[in-house]
């Protein structure tokens, strides 16, 4: 049990409780602005995305390239988080897994500004080694020998803890030759988007639900645009082509991706001009 305040001689109980309020505001913002805060890149396994669980609101510009769609085995690739606009990266937090479990696939060495980090979860992590940067980067070397489809997560946050903007990125790389064609013919089967070219609405169909579901709708860069609960069975979901922020999302190609028990199901999709 805690504690009451002592009141000191000269003291207010209001002076005492603003003199709380922001002993506790700041411990809170350097818990989240410290650069030891790991553990949430939105990895299966991970403590979740804290970039979109935690603080902060949607659309931020944060952008990872050098991931490649397929990789050479035992091959290492530089890949670079940066800005595209708007505050400087307060953090991210990024790791590798195989597939959609939660294995660690290949290594992660730091580069430029970044740092590794192991923590319950994700023990091949990385993130700034200090707040605050415009771009930096960090040395991936793929499995070997390959492991099929591996996935780059990655949680970040611009600005303020309180109301800077966060990202969240999934992208997939398979193992050079790998056929996929067999796996594809069974996520058709059993999740589908009506119609493959959407003007209003997306009518999201899954059969033969078990268990719960989520569904991450991710745009032509990785980006995840939005994000959905399905209860177990046979569910229609109808989705007005808005994003977290409640804005329409622009023309393009788009993938939803439900999981489930350990299953990934995805669907392919444009957005077209309304």
């Amino acid at each position: 049990m805690g504690h009451a305040p002592i009141l000191r001689a000269g003291e207010s109980k209001e002076y005492m409780k603003l003199n709380t309020i922001l002993i506790l505001t700041t411990a809170i913002t350097l818990c989240l602005a410290s650069p030891t805060y790991t553990g949430y890149s939105g990895a299966p396994g991970s403590g979740g995305a804290c970039a979109g669980n935690c603080h902060g609101v949607g659309g931020g510009t944060i952008t990872v390239s050098g991931f490649p769609m397929t990789y050479s085995p035992g091959q290492a690739y530089t890949i670079r988080v940066s800005r595209a606009s708007g505050s400087q990266i307060a953090n991210f937090n990024a790791s590798v897994r195989v597939g959609t479990g939660s294995q660690n696939a290949g290594t992660i060495e730091a580069g430029t500004s970044t740092a590794v980090y192991n923590v319950s979860g994700e023990t091949n992590g990385v993130h700034f080694a200090s707040p605050n940067h415009d771009t930096g980067n960090f040395i991936w070397t793929a499995p070997s020998p390959g492991v099929g489809e591996v996935r780059l997560y990655l949680s970040g946050l611009q600005g303020t803890s309180s109301g800077g903007q966060n990202t969240e990125i999934m992208l997939t790389a398979q193992a050079a030759g790998v056929n996929e064609s067999r796996r594809r013919t069974r996520i058709a089967s059993a999740f589908a988007v009506e119609p493959t070219v959407a003007r209003t609405t997306l009518l999201l169909r899954a059969t033969g639900l078990s268990h719960a579901a989520a569904v991450r709708v991710i745009n032509g860069s990785g980006r995840c645009v939005e994000r959905f609960s399905i209860r177990p069975g046979d569910v229609a979901l109808a989705w007005p082509l808005s994003g977290r922020d409640g804005r329409r999302l622009p023309a393009g190609v788009y993938h939803a991706i439900l999981t489930t028990g350990g299953t990934t199901l995805a669907r392919r999709f444009v957005i077209a001009q309304n």
